[in-house]
Order: C-alpha cells, then sequence, then structure tokens
C-alpha cells in the first residue's frame, strides 16, 4: 500500500486509514485536527472527554 494515511489513535487501539478518492485531502484533516484541540484546550468546545476524566 502506498499514498496518504490516516491514522486514529485511541488509549489502546490505532486504525490505518488509506483513502481511496483522488480529492481527500490528509492535509486539511491534519490542520483541523490541531484547530479543534486548541479550541478544545482553551476550553471553547467540549465534544471529548477532558484530560481530567481520561
Amino acid at each position: 500500500m502506498g499514498g496518504d494515511c490516516i491514522d486514529l489513535n485511541t488509549l489502546t487501539d490505532t486504525f490505518y486509514i488509506y483513502p481511496q478518492c483522488s480529492h481527500f485531502s490528509v492535509t486539511k484533516i491534519a490542520l483541523a485536527t490541531e484547530e479543534i484541540y486548541k479550541l478544545w484546550r482553551a476550553g471553547s468546545i467540549n465534544a471529548v472527554p477532558s484530560p481530567q476524566s481520561v
């Protein structure tokens, strides 16, 4: 396998996703993930568990 890859991680598992379409942007997903994380750390969103409850 080759090309772009996205990895999704939990505390116990890792999943690798290999997009099949040509219009898929791994870079856009990576940048969006970083922005969501920044918002979460700033307390602007609570879509995922807080570090204290993990």
